[in-house]
C-alpha cells in the first residue's frame, strides 16, 4: 500500500512558500506512486491512497492555492484509477474536512477558532462529513457526465459578448 498525504497550507503564506508547498505535494504524490505502482502492477494487486481534502471539490473554502493543490490530488487519483484499475490496483482519494490536528496551528489558524460543528476528530478521515453516501455517488456521476462536455473549441454563449454590450463600448 502507498499513502500520499497533502498537507494543509498556510492561509496567509507568501507566494514563494505556497509555490514550494504545492510543488512538494505534487512531487511527493508522483514519487511515491511511481515507486510503488510498478511492484503493484507486477503482482496484479495493490492499493494507492491519496489524502487530499474536501477543499479539492470546494476550493472557495480556503485559499486558492490550497484548493488547487487538493484538486490536483483528486484529479491525480482519478487518473490513476482510470489507468490502473484493470491491472488490479485500487486507488482511493481520501477527502477529510476540517480535522482537529496541529496542521491548523502551523497554518496560522488553530482549529479551535473554527466553528466546533465543522471540526472532526482525527480518527475519521474518509469524507465522513458527507452523511449520505449516495450524494457522493450522484456527485461523481454528474462530474463524469459533465467532463465529456469540456472539449469544445468555441466558448459557451454566456462567455461571448452580446451585441448590446459590444455596441455600448
Amino acid at each position: 500500500m502507498a499513502r500520499n498525504e497533502a498537507r494543509l497550507q498556510s492561509l496567509s503564506a507568501p507566494l514563494a512558500s505556497e509555490t514550494r508547498r504545492s510543488a512538494k505535494v505534487q512531487r511527493a504524490d508522483l514519487t511515491n506512486t511511481y515507486a510503488a505502482a510498478p511492484a503493484f502492477v507486477a503482482r496484479g494487486a495493490g492499493t494507492i491512497i491519496n489524502v487530499g481534502s474536501v477543499v479539492g471539490i470546494s476550493p472557495e473554502t480556503l485559499n486558492g492555492v490550497c484548493g488547487a493543490t487538493k484538486a490536483y490530488v483528486l484529479a491525480f487519483s482519478h487518473s490513476l484509477q482510470h489507468g490502473l484499475a484493470d491491472r488490479g490496483i485500487r486507488v482511493q482519494a481520501v477527502l477529510p474536512a476540517a480535522t482537529a490536528t496541529e496542521a491548523w496551528e502551523r497554518a496560522g489558524m488553530p482549529y479551535q477558532n473554527l466553528p466546533a460543528e465543522i471540526v472532526m476528530s482525527p480518527e475519521l478521515v474518509t469524507l465522513p462529513s458527507l452523511h449520505d453516501g449516495d450524494e457522493w455517488t450522484r456527485f461523481e456521476a454528474a462530474r463524469r457526465a459533465i467532463s465529456h462536455l469540456f472539449g469544445n473549441s468555441v466558448p459557451a454563449p454566456r462567455y461571448r459578448p452580446t451585441l448590446a454590450a459590444v455596441s455600448a463600448s
